[in-house]
């Protein structure tokens, strides 16, 4: 009999763990895969991304937006910062406010392992159902059968299934009356289609800096043009606010006028071809796929193509208007959003207000927040509300 189950060693569940080092709670962690972290070893690409300096709320997805905000404030950005310096994991500031290690992934992971070093680990089982009764909590798996008087669905979500993602936590929520907001691949490339599909095909590989704008939000950095699409970490920031049917428009000079160039020239005289004018600012290929959607001769001088003619070219070039037909799905998405529904979790526990003793945290959760760091920080957050509650 142990005091507390934690199903899954992935990053909330290993901070579980760790946080409860000096409590005496003997603890038990499940987890399916042959060892622990292994999506936690792909964060930052394996850079081993810690957390954010600029955590706010407002970073966060889900149907009730103030559902996060309470372990967030009570275990911060700087807190997350203070543990992982006490294990000896030292960070670089990039761009954005993110925080990544100085050594990779596996040193977040080897010193959060450490930390669990007072838990029992049990790897490759597979958990099949839980049950309540008499004042504990019965967890079948593969081969073993385990007891506690409390549990911890810290299982993530379904993105990245080659790492061992798969719905358990949702099954086990739902054998507990718990409902599930319908999960979505996040912070995911889109697939496109039609003449869109056919230029990002012919541009595979190229990459350049622009801004997108969804609706009433905008975003900066790389695309990267593929051969079902466009990613990049742009994209990603965008998809986890797209919703099927809606329009992305791609700003592909968000720091130049293209409007204004044209103008200076044809002060000049007008003597210059669109095409020259166009490769100094963009990359040569796309310039050419571009002319012949609009079907502009781009060897003609400025003078000779007319207002009508240039201004088709400035609106093309700022606002490329493209309708995503999907996002590319939960194998390439960063994270999954949607999950099980907090309207019957506590926010400052995590705690099941339908089950006592049952405990929820993580991404499983319909708690989904930007790139960058945003989602490291919720696992170490709402484990941190966890360890409070089993502690005070």
């Amino acid at each position: 009999m142990y005091d507390l189950i934690v199903v899954g060693a992935g990053a909330s569940g290993l901070m579980l763990g760790s946080l409860l080092q000096e409590s005496g709670v003997r603890t038990l962690i499940i987890e399916k895969n042959r060892s622990a972290g292994k999506k936690l070893l792909l964060c930052g690409g394996g850079k081993g991304n810690l957390t954010n300096l600029y955590v706010e709320p407002s970073h966060y997805l889900g149907e009730n937006p103030h559902f996060h905000k309470s372990a967030l404030s009570r275990y911060n950005q700087y807190d997350a910062i203070d543990f992982f310096e006490n294990l000896g994991v030292s960070w670089d500031q990039r761009e954005e406010g993110r925080l990544y290690t100085q050594e990779g992934a596996s040193l977040v992971l080897r010193g959060l392992l450490q930390g669990c070093s007072h838990c029992d680990m049990v790897y490759n089982q597979s958990v099949q159902c839980v049950t309540y009764g008499s004042d504990s909590f019965q967890v079948r798996c593969d081969t073993e059968t385990y007891w506690g008087r409390k549990i911890v669905i810290a299982t993530g979500g379904i993105s990245f299934p080659s790492v061992g993602a798969t719905d358990v936590g949702y099954t086990i929520a739902k054998s507990f009356g718990h409902t599930i907001v319908s999960p979505k691949p996040a912070l995911s490339p889109m697939v496109l289609s039609g003449k869109a599909h056919i230029m990002c095909k012919a541009l595979s590989g190229v990459s350049l800096e622009v801004s997108m704008t969804l609706g009433n939000r905008s975003f900066s950095g790389p695309l990267l043009f593929t051969h079902f699409g466009i990613s990049g970490l742009v994209v990603l920031q965008a998809s986890l606010y797209w919703n099927t049917g809606m329009e992305v428009r791609i700003n592909l000079l968000p720091e130049v006028s293209l409007e204004q160039i044209f103008t200076q020239q044809l002060h000049q005289g007008g003597k210059t071809t669109l095409t020259n004018v166009l490769r100094q600012l963009l990359p040569k290929k796309l310039v050419e796929l571009l002319l012949i959607e609009l079907d502009i001769p781009g060897e003609k001088p400025l003078a000779e193509l007319g207002n009508l003619r240039l201004e088709q070219v400035v609106q093309k070039v700022h606002r490329y208007g493209v309708i995503p037909v999907e996002l590319r799905g939960f194998k390439t998405a960063e994270v999954t959003s949607g999950g099980i529904s907090t309207d019957h979790i506590s926010s400052k526990t995590m705690e099941s207000k339908l089950q006592e003793g049952l405990y929820i945290m993580g991404e499983v959760l319909d708690v989904t927040g930007e790139l960058g760091g945003y989602n490291l920080q919720w696992a170490w957050s709402s484990a941190a509300a966890v360890a409070r509650a089993l502690t005070e």
